[in-house]
């Protein structure tokens, strides 16, 4: 899946009526692994040309996943896998592309961006430090993570405007809105914020089914 297109703008343009503020913890999430490691690696301004600043990236995971624990909130990470339909000239196609980014970047194009070679491993390095569960799916993991979520009652931690429309059950949390670096109490228990979206406050506002807005992003 490819995400639905201004989805999200539109959403945040229209905060008040989609979104709510809300306390995370004691409870489980299930969080979209590649869309978090892009988002982690791209909103600290980790630099791609000085060996990828893995050390950084490591110790921000660490952060992530140690701040949530000590909130109460049980996380399961899902990737993205290699699917049958990867055939070799799309991951031909892939390389080219990355070449042709780190060639921006040496060029000093600010605007290009390109995600270091070993992230991922150092992504698992540290899940598997913190004894945090994680799984690859065969192809794109939008709907695995959605069922997981839903089987285990569970929100959905991500930057996909799909799960907008895919029907998780309590609730999608926007990794742009949650506030994970800031750890509060409130009385014998810590907790995090972020802003909850639930698929129902869209069907009821514009009078569609969920089966409707299931069809956005296909």
């Amino acid at each position: 899946m490819m995400g639905v297109v201004g989805l999200t703008s539109f959403i945040n343009e229209n905060k008040r009526l989609f979104l709510t503020r809300t306390s995370v913890a004691r409870q489980r999430m299930v969080v979209d692994g590649y869309g978090f490691l892009h988002y982690v690696y791209f909103e600290n301004n980790l630099d791609v040309r000085c060996g990828g600043d893995y050390k950084q990236l490591h110790d921000l995971f660490e952060q992530f996943f140690r701040n949530l624990k000590q909130c109460s909130v049980d996380t399961i990470v899902i990737f993205d896998g290699d699917s049958d339909e990867d055939k070799l000239q799309t991951r031909i196609s892939r390389m080219e592309e990355s070449i042709k980014r780190m060639k921006q970047i040496w060029a000093g194009e600010t605007s290009a961006k390109l995600l270091p070679l070993l992230s991922t491993d150092v992504m698992r390095q540290a899940l598997i430090e913190l004894n945090v569960p994680y799984y690859f799916t065969k192809g794109d993991a939008d709907i695995t993570i959605v069922s997981i979520a839903n089987y285990l009652n569970a929100s959905v931690l991500a930057n996909d405007s799909d799960f907008y429309v895919l029907g998780v059950n309590k609730g999608y949390f926007p990794l742009n809105l949650f506030h994970w670096k800031q750890v509060q109490r409130r009385g014998d228990h810590s907790f995090v914020t972020g802003y909850a979206y639930y698929q129902r406050t869209m069907t009821s506002q514009y009078r569609v089914t969920d089966r409707v807005l299931s069809f956005l992003p296909v």
